[in-house]
């Protein structure tokens, strides 16, 4: 679930997230270009003052709150017109958020750069939570059954992929 408050104090929810394309540069650490993705959902109508985030770890096999409020300077970007270098003549705007849900709750956002890399973001003000110190998602159901994972850890394919890994696995 995402709670979204705009520059309108319009407040949003959004229970459902927008998908993305898988990336396997982001396997291990953060790439710097992001997989297509199309904003079908969560789309404001004003710019982000600041956002909650539920969300599960399956990793951690953990839920976790994170709260970001967003700086001036990233509104400015938002705001931004820029000329893009692919179609002479036209300009984009920095109008995509990404945000990076990793284990260990160490989160982070980034802008879309149209096909540049994308433009990593410092936050006025973020801080994630877990356990019984959340306040917002406290009651908010996991999507993750944490019940159903293997005694001795996770399903084969996920004890793959994390193998010889440090965690959080990376360089988050």
């Amino acid at each position: 679930m995402v709670y979204l408050e705009d520059g309108d104090i319009r407040e949003s929810f959004f229970r459902r997230l927008d998908p993305t394309e898988p990336s396997q540069s982001s396997v291990g650490k953060w790439s710097q270009h992001v997989g297509g993705f199309l904003a079908s959902f969560n789309i404001g109508k004003a710019l982000p003052v600041r956002m909650t985030v539920c969300w599960d770890s399956v990793i951690d096999k953990k839920a976790y709150e994170t709260e970001i409020w967003f700086s001036r300077d990233t509104w400015q970007q938002m705001l931004t017109a820029y000329p893009d270098t692919y179609r002479p003549g036209k300009i984009y705007y920095r109008n995509k958020m990404i945000i990076g849900l990793p284990p260990g709750g160490k989160v982070r956002v980034w802008l879309k750069d149209n096909r540049n890399p994308v433009v990593l973001q410092n936050p006025a003000r973020q801080f994630t939570l877990t356990g019984d110190d959340m306040l917002i998602c406290k009651n908010v159901p996991n999507k993750i059954d944490f019940s159903y994972i293997k005694a001795n850890g996770y399903d084969p394919f996920i004890r793959d992929f994390i193998k010889e890994k440090p965690y959080p696995y990376g360089h988050w």
